[in-house]
């Protein structure tokens, strides 16, 4: 029995037939033959990214019907990952409203987002003159701000047309819209460094992602790049009710599958360590009080959001290593477009 994968999830008792478990041996399509069909929620079979390996299963057969675990490598990803117009339903006009961007805490948010920019650009060189830096997802422009700020000539793109009219109300001309895909600098606009700030996890091919990310740097560039940490003890502790585990996020890495996607893709990787960000709780009790797998965790979330002055939770700060930061280069010797 091979599984058709447009079709509807699996049900609890379909998981536990011979025919599935033979079927969730997922075979591996090599990365340059892999096509996503754009109408379609994949091409064929759902595979690895990172390694050779046939013995694919559900993380959480009972909970999250979409969820796969490489049992060799320990990659997790979504399959059949959603349509394209269900990822439009939800990246919509109210998208950064889920995570408390509104006109009532604009700034506080605004403000939160520059301080975990901030924290970011610490592991950048410091900027000579001129010296020009891409934000890839660039939201509402923050990190473009932060940067500018800190003597970098900066822009970013940005699919989201909210985020990017928010944006370059703020900065004018500052954030491009265009998907990472469509966007092709010419060869003497390639960046001395490139940010990607929880990008990496909702697109269909991350390794053709990084590699358009490795064609936007100049050779010896760098590559700053955050993502949740599935291995991380809250994800471990939380289970299938990590609030990162939703219909947008299409892979779930690892330290070892984060660094061999990066170097399969042809970065030099310097760095792969635990990356913190500093939270408002506001932020926080939003998140928390949106995802669907949370049950009693929701319910209380939003309790103690009505609760709470507003103030309060717009000046409460928590510090959450949850991450991964990504360091990485382009070879010196790369000279290729």
């Amino acid at each position: 029995m091979k599984v058709d994968p447009t079709s509807s999830p699996l049900s609890v008792s379909d998981v536990h037939s011979p025919a599935v478990r033979e079927s969730a041996r997922i075979t591996r399509v090599g990365a340059a033959s892999r096509r996503f069909d754009r109408e379609a929620r994949v091409c064929g079979d759902a595979c690895c990214l990172i390694c050779d390996a046939t013995n694919c299963e559900l993380a959480f057969p009972r909970r999250l019907s979409w969820l796969w675990r490489c049992r060799d490598c320990g990659l997790r990803f979504a399959w059949p990952q959603p349509t394209d117009c269900e990822l439009a339903e939800v990246y919509g006009d109210d998208y950064f409203a889920t995570f408390g961007f509104d006109a009532a805490g604009a700034e506080a948010y605004r403000s939160m987002k520059r301080v975990q920019a901030a924290d970011l650009l610490a592991f950048a060189p410091a900027p000579d003159d001129g010296a020009t830096l891409l934000d890839v997802g660039a939201g509402l422009g923050d990190l473009v701000w932060v940067a500018r700020q800190h003597g970098w000539d900066a822009m970013g793109i940005e699919m989201n047309p909210f985020a990017v009219a928010t944006a370059n109300n703020l900065m004018p001309e500052s954030v491009i819209e265009s998907t990472w895909e469509a966007f092709e600098p010419a060869t003497r606009e390639r960046f001395d460094v490139v940010t990607c700030t929880d990008v990496i996890e909702h697109v269909r091919d991350p390794e053709a992602a990084l590699g358009k990310l490795l064609a936007c740097l100049r050779p010896g560039g760098c590559l700053l790049l955050t993502t949740p940490d599935v291995s991380c003890r809250r994800a471990r502790w939380m289970g299938a009710a990590w609030y990162h585990y939703h219909r947008d996020h299409l892979w779930y890495f690892q330290r070892s599958t984060l660094v061999s996607v990066a170097r399969r893709a042809g970065f030099e990787v310097e760095m792969c360590r635990p990356a913190s960000k500093q939270f408002q709780l506001a932020y926080v009790l939003s998140v928390l009080s949106s995802y669907p797998n949370q049950g009693s965790v929701r319910w209380i979330s939003r309790a103690i959001g009505r609760c709470l002055p507003a103030d309060w939770k717009g000046r409460l700060n928590l510090r959450v290593t949850e991450g991964l930061l990504l360091v990485a280069r382009r070879p010196m010797g790369d000279y290729h477009p």
